[in-house]
């Protein structure tokens, strides 16, 4: 079966390959793939469909479609959306074909049904065509359009119908049209070329949808209307008043917080002790929640996940709050505790960023300074000592590390992300709260930071406090500004584009990072209908 999987695929594509091969970069961590300054700063015209866009498209595509794992972003700075980052590997191409089959077989009998009516070649031909224009974005050529028409005709395909539909979606989900979305532009002289009607309807659509654009933003791109910043802004606020919009606040967070996998099943036992196999899933359905309520596309801010004084939890996350379970099975809003504010108190959040047990300090504090707030962090040493709460030296566990990293060589950098992170010393790996620690010692979790830019400082008591602070911070506001530019773009800002920025963060500032503001911000931007490309010899 695989073989002549492989075999069509090659044919479909016109024996050109599947992708591109090769290795991938050499790391998955965040910061990993080496990525040169000129090429961060510029689109390579494709961009490689990040793993929530992958799902979003096929559930787009065919609703019936059963959720499949595909490969993860690599990550660049804290970003895992930058395009150049995102190469394909040949582990990779394997992932995406097993994902491709999956689909394949739960789909194909829905197709069967459509083309029940359709046995003259200038119907299924047509048929195949839309089929194709969906799965790629843009209008198949007549030779491609043939190419798939001959797997579904061909019966090495297999016998039956279905068996060569299976083929038909299994060649055109592991295309690169369908797995990088085209940026290629028209040609242009110098840096900057215009983007295709359909590739600027798709750029619009992935930004608020993670998927295809629709019929109606597809026929308003090709008229040409799409060009004028006011008919963007017209289209952008229909996609965000369809509820498919959150899965752009969901990613936008996601990538903003570093979670990848959820990292709950690692925590050790005594972590997890107590706690149903479920929990992973539903501290996955929390965040969603929070974010759906809190970042709601139309209406909410990205700043105010950090201040929300709510949750929702059931009876399985309960207990991770300090709240009281609700009756039944479902999810209820809750408030929230003093010592507890915002997103950064999601159990996905504190398992991402600490280790397996115990408390994380420092990772959580670089976390913070790096992710939340864009302020630049070195890495630390390549073998630092284990720190455990210390028996009989009458320190504390912060006293303790804050001795042994007073040295020349750490000082610098755990000045700067020891305070932040000594705010969560109550909190275990999944969000249990502590008063005091195993000696009985109240946690201090007072401190006060420095935004490097601005040189505003941030004085805080608790974490909660912290999180508070951060939510009205300016120097926030632009951090999110900046992140939304790199969404939207799959590259980073270029030096010439001070002014674009500027604009985004007075929007970001004035609007307190509204969600439907920054978007409009972008999509009105001269930027937003062209590609950044290297500077021709």
């Amino acid at each position: 079966m695989r073989s002549r999987l492989l075999g069509a695929v090659l044919l479909a594509a016109g024996c050109s390959g599947l992708i591109d091969g090769g290795q991938r970069q050499p790391s998955d961590e965040p910061g990993g793939p080496l990525v040169s300054a000129s090429d961060a700063i510029t689109s390579p015209q494709v961009r490689r469909l990040t793993r929530a866009e992958y799902q979003a498209t096929v559930e787009d595509l065919f609703p019936q479609a059963p959720r499949v794992e595909v490969p993860r972003e690599l990550a660049i700075d804290g970003h895992g959306t930058i395009a150049r980052a995102q190469l394909v590997g040949y582990a990779d191409t394997s992932a995406f074909l097993d994902a491709a089959e999956a689909i394949a077989e739960a789909v194909a009998p829905s197709l069967d049904t459509q083309l029940a009516a359709c046995s003259a070649a200038a119907c299924r031909t047509t048929w195949m065509a839309a089929f194709l224009e969906r799965c790629f974005r843009g209008v198949p050529d007549d030779a491609q359009v043939q190419r798939y028409v001959a797997l579904l005709e061909s019966t090495e395909g297999g016998p039956t119908q279905v068996e060569r539909l299976q083929v038909v979606v299994v060649a055109a989900l592991s295309s690169p049209d369908f797995l990088y979305r085209k940026e290629l532009g028209l040609e242009a002289t110098g840096r900057v070329r215009t983007l295709t009607p359909d590739e600027l309807a798709a750029r619009l659509s992935y930004l608020v949808w993670l998927a295809g654009p629709d019929a109606e933003l597809t026929r308003v791109a090709r008229s040409g209307d799409l060009a004028n910043p006011d008919v963007r802004k017209a289209q952008l606020a229909r996609l965000l008043a369809d509820p498919k919009a959150r899965r752009s606040a969901r990613a936008f967070v996601r990538d903003w917080l570093a979670l990848g996998p959820s990292r709950i099943p690692s925590k050790s036992a005594d972590t997890l002790s107590g706690l149903p196999d479920t929990v992973a899933a539903d501290a996955e359905r929390a965040l969603d929640l929070l974010i759906d309520d809190v970042a709601a596309p139309a209406t909410g801010t990205f700043a105010g996940l950090l201040r929300a004084d709510y949750a929702f939890v059931n009876a399985s996350l309960a207990p991770l709050f300090g709240a009281t379970p609700p009756s039944g099975t479902g999810f209820s809003r809750v408030t929230l505790d003093s010592k507890r504010r915002g997103v950064l108190f999601q159990p996905v959040v504190f398992a991402a960023h600490t280790k397996e047990a115990g408390v994380s300090p420092f990772p959580m504090g670089k976390f913070l300074l790096e992710n939340v707030t864009c302020e630049s962090v070195g890495n630390p040493p390549a073998s630092f000592p284990t720190v455990e709460e210390p028996a009989g030296t009458g320190r504390t566990l912060r006293q303790e590390l804050e001795a042994r990293t007073s040295g020349s060589g750490c000082v610098e950098c755990h000045q700067r992300i020891g305070p932040p992170g000594f705010a969560f010393l109550p909190f275990d790996p999944l969000g249990r709260y502590r008063a005091a620690d195993g000696a009985n010692r109240p946690f201090d979790t007072s401190g006060s930071f420095t935004f490097e830019k601005s040189k505003a400082a941030i004085t805080f008591a608790d974490a909660a406090s912290l999180s508070q602070a951060l939510s009205t911070s300016e120097d926030l506001m632009h951090c999110l500004s900046r992140r939304s530019f790199r969404f939207a773009f799959g590259r980073f800002e270029a030096p010439d584009e001070a002014e674009v920025l500027a604009r985004l963060d007075e929007s970001a500032v004035a609007q307190r990072t509204s969600v439907k503001a920054l978007f409009e911000q972008l999509v009105t931007a001269d930027t937003f209908t062209s590609v950044r490309v290297r500077e021709t010899p």
